[in-house]
């Protein structure tokens, strides 16, 4: 019987395996395609193109607005208050006045205070010794002037001079602590306007109308202090 040698070829791993025109690292792995499916460092192919626009939410509405408003066409804001003060303690403030004034300080630098009779006391000034004095009920309401049912408004230099001291009669600065104390009494009163009203020293003040006879004011007042 005759022999066949049989060559048998041991084939070594390879470097590398033709991979669907790649070289794989596994020379045992079969490769088909585009990948080597054993091949777990082989990852997906990279995309080639520009790269996608990335998406943005969409913007919001824009809240609607008014219109632009002409500030010419509103009315003047009114100052603000003073801040609450003891008495005695001036404050300059641009307060609102009626328009029934008899004043002989007009034009002239306004200053308010409270008063132990809870209201307010506002001064336009003539000077700093000589004013016209004027009540409200608030720092920011209208001031009215003060009529005297007993006199021609001496005694309302009380508003100003908490040292006052009438004499005998509250309608003369005869025997008072006051010997530079002087008013100038207005005649010509606007009947019907709004006016604080009292007769004597001490006495509490009203508002009402102004009748046509018996309640006078004064157009200025020299209480004997300085203001502020």
């Amino acid at each position: 019987m005759k022999r066949v040698a049989v060559l048998v070829l041991a084939v070594a791993p390879a470097a590398a395996v033709a991979c669907g025109g790649r070289l794989s690292s596994e020379g045992s792995t079969f490769c088909s395609g585009a990948t080597c499916d054993d091949d777990p460092t082989t990852s997906e192919p990279t995309p080639v193109g520009p790269s996608p626009r990335p998406t943005s939410s969409p913007s919001p509405p824009r809240p609607w607005l008014p219109p632009p408003i002409d500030a010419s066409t509103l009315p003047p804001l009114p100052p603000p208050p003073p801040p609450d003060l003891p008495p005695g303690a001036w404050r300059q403030y641009p307060f609102s006045m009626s328009d029934a004034t008899t004043s002989g300080c007009t034009g002239g630098t306004r200053y308010v205070r409270a008063t132990k009779f809870g209201m307010w006391v506002g001064v336009e000034l003539c000077w700093s010794t000589r004013y016209k004095i004027y009540l409200s009920d608030s720092a920011a309401g209208t001031f009215y002037p003060i009529a005297d049912g007993a006199g021609g408004g001496e005694d309302h230099c009380e508003l100003v001079n908490p040292n006052l001291v009438m004499g005998p009669s509250d309608s003369s600065w005869a025997g008072s602590n006051c010997p530079s104390c002087a008013n100038e009494m207005a005649w010509d009163h606007p009947t019907g306007a709004l006016v604080y009203t009292r007769s004597f020293f001490g006495d509490y003040f009203n508002l009402e109308a102004w009748p046509q006879y018996n309640l006078y004011t004064s157009r200025w007042y020299e209480c004997g202090v300085a203001i502020p």
